[in-house]
């Protein structure tokens, strides 16, 4: 069974668009370096927030929330490899197609205990093609979750 949650952070201010992404990339937390970044090349957490900015500031999209934070996670005893869950990652940056996202496995806690293996992903709320906020209502909620409980199948 797939658990999904969306954070309850304001996120208003640019400062937290770096810490999302600073927590979300944290390599301590991330041993088999599972992540990837979409839609951006650049290599340090500093640009990639930059990066999120400039399309908000494009679109003179700057008030409201500035980034989504996302948790996927599994049941107790995560069945799945790092692989798999790799791939469950790569599959959530396509179903936000024109937006920006970050992702990252997180497999140890910040004093480096192992945890319950958990996807964390960022998505810039301002779509990079088309200027358009991203509203993810009950629909696409239920959508969402179905999409991700027919990744991984048994």
């Amino acid at each position: 069974m797939v658990y999904f949650k969306i954070t309850k952070g304001k996120y208003r201010d640019k400062k937290d668009i770096f810490h999302v992404l600073h927590y979300i990339l944290d390599e301590k937390k991330n041993p088999h370096g599972v992540h990837n970044v979409y839609n951006m090349n650049v290599e340090t957490v500093e640009k990639r927030a930059k990066q999120y900015e400039i399309v908000q500031e494009e679109y003179r999209k700057t008030s409201g929330k500035r980034i989504l934070h996302m948790i996927i996670s599994y049941e107790e005893n995560c069945p799945y490899s790092y692989y798999e869950l790799e791939y469950v990652g790569d599959k959530m940056v396509k179903f936000f197609d024109g937006y920006q996202v970050t992702y990252s496995l997180h497999e140890k806690d910040k004093n480096q205990v192992d945890v319950q293996p958990h996807i964390h992903v960022a998505v810039n709320p301002i779509n990079y093609r088309t200027g358009e906020r991203l509203r993810i209502d009950k629909k696409m909620l239920r959508e969402l979750k179905k999409y991700l409980s027919d990744l991984l199948i048994d």
